[in-house]
């Protein structure tokens, strides 16, 4: 029998690869639950989010390396997705990042207009989530790094 961790592990080049939909049940080593859900169709095309975490009124879905742009009159609520750099620097609301590798889901948030340089937390970016498609990541934000675990369900 193979644990969920190990099958999760042997199909990691299908999540990066196949894009096809998947559902990951994740938890902090303190406990907080959360899920991560990858090639999520919807009508602005496949989106990569995250449920169950404060994110700061930011609507945690993107599309494949683009970013999830929130209505900044409308908290949490997903406006529209951009791939253009140009139009998510432009746009005054809250921002979410959002791509799966070959090897890792990675995710960020922001607040306010402009681009964050990177996917670190500093200045307007404020969370940041790395996972290796085996399941096991941190999330980072300004209080420090929680180590977590998934299983696809």
């Amino acid at each position: 029998m193979i644990r969920g961790g190990a099958l999760l592990l042997a199909l990691a080049p299908a999540l990066a690869a196949a894009q096809e939909p998947a559902l990951l049940d994740c938890a902090t080593e303190g406990g907080e639950a959360f899920r991560v859900l990858l090639w999520q169709p919807s009508a602005d095309g496949p989106l990569h989010c995250v449920e169950w975490l404060d994110l700061e009124d930011v609507a945690p879905c993107a599309p494949q390396g683009g970013w999830g742009l929130t209505d900044p009159d409308a908290p949490g609520v997903l406006a529209s997705v951009a791939t253009d750099s140009r139009v998510a620097a432009a746009h005054p609301g809250p921002k979410f990042f959002a791509r799966v590798g070959p090897s890792e889901f990675v995710a960020s948030a922001s607040s306010g207009p402009g681009m964050p340089l990177a996917l670190e937390v500093h200045g307007d970016t404020f969370w940041r989530l790395r996972m290796t498609l085996g399941g096991d990541g941190s999330i980072f934000t300004r209080t420090g790094e929680r180590p977590f675990h998934c299983a696809r369900r």
